[in-house]
């Protein structure tokens, strides 16, 4: 059961990745390809308030944000290869989604760890081995009271020929 502090950071990881994504549209839709400072605090969006616009201009095109965005730029890879069809470290899916992380499980969203899906289990494998086994633990529970039955089926249609000789 998800605690008050892990929904917290559920949500603020949710919000901030949020943030990220609408910044980078902002940026792709409203900044780039404008050669002036003036162009580029002239061209926003209708719901971003003017003082924030301003100030993330001054930081996209500050030296630090430069430095940033070509660090960020300079991180992914420049090749997609496959070698016998099976993924690459520089593959398109780890260029989209960079490199694999301990801990993390792709395609579910934020938060979901290998724990929290696969019972203390960081691994696929060994929560289908846990499930297969007790799987196999409840088909024999089950083959024995089939067993059961059937055995006292028998008993009870063997009475049952018994009455019918005493009765007839």
């Amino acid at each position: 059961m998800l605690e008050v502090a892990d929904l917290q950071s559920l949500v603020l990881k949710s919000l901030g990745m949020k943030w990220a994504i609408y910044k980078g549209k902002l940026k792709a839709e409203y900044f780039e390809g404008l050669d002036t400072v003036d162009e580029q605090l002239d061209n926003k969006h209708d719901r971003v308030p003017r003082d924030q616009w301003t100030m993330l201009v001054t930081h996209w095109n500050s030296r630090k944000g430069k430095e940033v965005f070509k660090k960020k730029l300079s991180e992914l890879p420049n090749t997609s290869q496959f070698q016998e069809g099976v993924a690459m470290e520089d593959d398109i899916y780890s260029q989209v989604f960079g490199p694999e992380r301990s801990g993390l499980v792709r395609g579910i969203g934020l938060g979901a760890t290998p724990t929290s899906l696969w019972d203390s289990s960081s691994s696929i494998g060994t929560s289908r081995n846990i499930q297969v086994s007790q799987h196999d633990d409840e088909v024999n529970k089950l083959k024995e009271e089939v067993k059961a039955l059937k055995s006292n089926q028998a008993r009870m249609e063997a009475e049952l020929g018994q009455l019918k000789l005493f009765m007839g």
